[in-house]
């Protein structure tokens, strides 16, 4: 199942934002939640959201992202994505 969703304790319901920013696209894999509270997604046909208070980044292969659907996204132990 593909999509963003939060938990409010008794059902799930799919979000189409964070932070009041909206996703490049509903089909978000492998999100993941970095220690500094930004919110980093992978989307099926390729790129990345990194979602925070102050505002909302997208890399694309024109950024260096390599191409085709992101699965997972990991912090190191330092913190860095």
């Amino acid at each position: 199942m593909a999509g963003l969703y939060r938990y409010h304790g008794v059902q799930f319901e799919r979000t189409d934002s964070v932070y009041g920013h909206p996703l490049y696209s509903s089909d978000v894999l492998g999100p993941m939640a970095a220690r500094d509270g930004a919110l980093w997604g992978g989307y099926r046909f390729g790129g990345v959201t990194v979602l925070c208070p102050g505002g909302a980044r997208i890399y694309m292969e024109a950024d260096g992202l390599r191409g085709g659907s992101i699965f997972h996204i990991e912090a190191a132990p330092d913190g860095t994505v």
